[in-house]
């Protein structure tokens, strides 16, 4: 799942469930659901309030914990992008950024979040993110 706007990667899903698990959960909510080790914790900002953006400031959704654990519901067109690829213009905005999890040194199969299960989002601080 990639940022619709700059094509970091922000979720590695389905992990620790199923794909009908995922989308049972996701249309039970209305949205795509994804859960702390799904997420790419060095791409996303989990603000105050719960409210998510990318690390290229694309607003995300928001994180409305479940069961004591963070849920974060995103709207689908925000992460309906595509992985950059060579002569990509974005490139030169991500060349701003930095981290593990942008241009070509990501790999979904191996990538572990560091995202905790519960943020504490409902009154703490920024988490999950590498400004």
């Amino acid at each position: 799942w990639y940022d619709s706007v700059c094509g970091i990667p922000l979720f590695v899903a389905p992990r620790g469930r199923t794909f009908d698990e995922f989308r049972e959960e996701s249309l039970r909510h209305g949205w795509p659901s994804f859960r702390p080790e799904e997420l790419v914790s060095e791409n996303v900002i989990i603000h105050p309030g719960g409210r998510m953006e990318s690390k290229c400031l694309t607003h995300l959704g928001h994180n409305l914990p479940e069961g004591g654990v963070d849920r974060y519901c995103i709207d689908l067109v925000c992460v309906a992008g595509s992985p950059l690829t060579a002569g990509d213009p974005r490139e030169k905005i991500l060349s701003r950024l930095e981290g593990p999890a942008l241009h070509g040194e990501f790999d979904p199969g191996s990538y572990r979040s560091s995202a905790e299960s519960f943020s504490g989002t409902n009154g703490g601080g920024v988490v999950g993110a590498v400004l």
